[in-house]
């Protein structure tokens, strides 16, 4: 009987830790779609899907935008703790004097945690 046990309780520990390390590596990164141009930062990015990945010090993070794994954009966000998670994914943007939408706030589905991009951290 110990034998059959064995490569059962070995399977098990394979799939959860696999699933740790998912749910590890999830934590720090969520796809977004942005609907037109938008300016984060210094840098215009076109519109399309991106990944982004964060760091998180305290109340603030510094995010990295992915485009096919490679870096184009980085800015530092201000992580908003939501009264209630997120329905779905959003991208808020903010009209610039110049007519360029700037990125404002992510949320994403089913989380309560939201990156503000604004200047003011609002």
């Amino acid at each position: 009987m110990n034998k059959v046990i064995s490569p059962i309780v070995a399977a098990i520990a394979v799939v959860l830790l696999t699933t740790v390390a998912v749910l590890a590596r999830d934590k720090n990164h969520h796809n977004v779609t942005f609907p037109e141009t938008m300016q984060i930062g210094t840098s215009r990015l076109a519109p399309g899907d991106y990944t982004m990945e964060w760091s998180e010090s305290g109340s603030t993070a510094q995010v990295t935008f992915l485009q096919h794994g490679k870096s184009v954009a980085q800015a530092p966000a201000k992580v908003v703790n939501l009264d209630h998670s997120a329905a779905t994914d959003s991208v808020t943007m903010k009209a610039e004097a110049d007519n360029t939408e700037a990125l404002e706030e992510v949320q994403f589905g089913g989380h309560k945690e939201a990156f503000s991009f604004s200047e003011s951290g609002e």
